[in-house]
């Protein structure tokens, strides 16, 4: 599993936005993280659906380390 970061610029004008989430293989169910791209199997689609705190999208990296 991977970590993935997206600034969030473009939704929020603040340059210094960013959240964070976690790459899991469709085969791994698990409550947090997104769906690895088709093709590029260690990243995310490049605009999925993101709000912070949904329970795939997290504030800090540091989050997303201590998900079980």
């Amino acid at each position: 599993m991977t970590a993935d970061t997206v600034s969030l610029f473009l939704r929020t004008g603040n340059i210094r936005d960013f959240a964070f989430a976690r790459s899991v293989p469709r085969s791994v169910k698990t409550p947090h993280g997104l769906p690895a791209a088709e093709g590029f199997r260690e990243h995310v689609n490049q605009n999925p659906p993101c709000e912070i705190g949904d329970g795939s999208w997290f504030a800090t990296i540091d989050e997303v380390w201590r998900l079980p």
